[in-house]
């Protein structure tokens, strides 16, 4: 993968190994500090333990373990360190809508505060159109995303506007995803107030079984 910031180009190498149905068992990142990391899921394909560790020494590095509720939401997902420290990095609830999706999403803070309000619009596909998020009690939006998708329903454009206390639009920003024909993406550009910001390039190499 090429990273280019349109100062310099940073290529980086990644190796995959996965299960029979097709999910990633293991991840190997060969660039700055290499990592190796192991995926665990449950039996509705979902991640419950993600596994890093460091590629030369063999040492675990940290954990990360999800919790879901019944319809398949994450609820918490808490992170180990190697000597063993628990940090929460995230506590979700959830309102549903007749599509049995998650209308509303509360995220709390580990003092059980509220932390952000996320509110969810879908498209007659049950994909995700608008996400609008509020922080804490304020009634003024701090984040808008919207998601624009290909024939196959892979999402081909994600724009956020980001907003000041008092409602204007502060950035809008967009994240442009191109895919070849197996869907594997090949291009990410970001672009910010209209002008490129940077992009990857993604090259992929066939393993014959």
């Amino acid at each position: 993968m090429d990273i280019n910031t349109g100062i310099e180009t940073v290529t980086r190498s990644y190796s995959y190994v996965y299960n029979e149905d097709g999910s990633k068992n293991e991840v190997c990142d060969y660039s700055y500090i290499s990592t190796r990391t192991l995926f665990t899921y449950n039996e509705n394909g979902d991640p419950v333990k993600t596994e890093i560790y460091d590629v030369d020494s063999g040492a675990l590095k940290n954990t990360v373990t999800n919790e879901y509720n019944e319809h398949g939401d994450l609820v918490k997902s808490i992170q180990t360190n190697a000597g063993g420290k628990e940090d929460l990095l995230s506590s979700y609830k959830y309102e549903y809508g007749n599509n049995g999706k998650p209308a509303v999403r509360y995220e709390y803070y580990t003092d059980e505060s509220l932390k952000a309000t996320d509110t969810y619009t879908y498209d007659s596909e049950g994909r995700v159109l608008t996400d609008e998020k509020l922080i804490e009690n304020s009634s003024v939006p701090k984040q808008i995303f919207t998601y624009e998708y290909n024939e196959n329903g892979l999402v081909t454009l994600e724009t956020e506007t980001d907003y000041t206390a008092d409602g204007a639009v502060q950035t809008s920003a967009q994240l442009r995803r191109t895919y070849d024909q197996s869907g594997r993406i090949i291009k990410l550009e970001s672009i910010v107030n209209d002008s490129c910001n940077w992009y990857e390039l993604y090259d992929y190499e066939d393993i014959q079984q």
